[in-house]
C-alpha cells in the first residue's frame, strides 16, 4: 500500500452523487436496524441521524476504531462520530462524518452543492456503511463470516474470517466477548 497514493479523491461526478445517496440511505437503516436490535420500542419510523448516533456510541463507543482498508488507504470512517453540545444552551448535533453533512446538502440542493459529490466522499460513505454492516452482522449472527463469502473488491477489513473468531482480532467493541460461530460453509 505504500506506492499507492488516494489520487483524485475530489472528482465529482453523478454516479458518485448517487452511490453517496445509496450508501447514506442504507447507512441510516442499517444504524436503524441495529438501535432496534438493542431496543425494540426503539422508534424507526421517527429517528434522525442524532437519536441514532446516541443509541449507536452508547452501545458500541469504540466503533469509530474499526479499519477498513482499500488499496489506497487504511481509514477509521467513524473516528471521530460523536455528539457535541457547543454550550450548555446550544442543541446537540452530530459531528465527525463529513461524508454525512455533505450528503445532506447534496441531497437538498443537488445542484448548487454538486461539487460535494466527491471520490472521497463516496468511499468514506461506502466504508462507513461496511463499519454498520460488519457491526449489525455480528451481533444478529454472533460472527461476521458471512460477509467473507463474497469479499468485496475494493474494501477490506483486518478482521479476516479466522481471527473474528477469536479475540486477538475482535471488531473493537467486541473484544473479550465470546464469538459464535454460526456460519455453515
Amino acid at each position: 500500500m505504500e506506492n499507492n497514493e488516494f489520487k483524485y479523491k475530489d472528482v465529482t461526478s453523478w454516479e458518485f452523487q448517487q452511490i453517496i445517496f445509496l450508501a447514506a440511505m442504507e447507512f441510516e437503516n442499517l444504524s436503524k436496524q441495529t438501535c432496534y436490535h438493542f431496543d425494540n420500542s426503539f422508534n424507526i419510523r421517527n429517528s434522525d441521524i442524532k437519536k441514532i448516533t446516541k443509541v449507536i456510541l452508547d452501545k458500541y463507543p469504540n466503533i469509530g476504531q474499526t479499519e477498513i482498508i482499500t488499496d489506497y488507504q487504511v481509514m477509521k470512517p467513524l473516528v471521530c462520530w460523536k455528539i457535541s453540545q457547543d454550550s450548555p444552551n446550544a442543541k446537540e448535533r452530530v459531528i465527525g462524518i463529513p461524508w454525512w453533512d455533505d450528503y445532506d446538502n447534496l441531497k437538498h440542493q443537488s445542484f448548487k452543492m454538486f461539487h460535494l459529490a466527491t471520490l472521497n466522499n463516496t468511499v468514506y460513505s461506502l466504508a462507513s456503511l461496511m463499519v454498520i454492516e460488519l457491526y449489525l452482522m455480528r451481533e444478529i449472527t454472533g460472527s461476521v463470516m458471512i460477509s467473507l463469502k463474497k469479499p468485496c473488491d475494493y474494501f477490506s477489513s483486518p478482521y479476516p474470517s479466522d481471527l473474528l473468531c477469536t479475540e486477538e482480532m475482535a471488531l473493537p467493541d467486541f473484544a473479550g466477548a465470546k464469538n459464535k460461530n454460526l456460519v455453515q460453509d
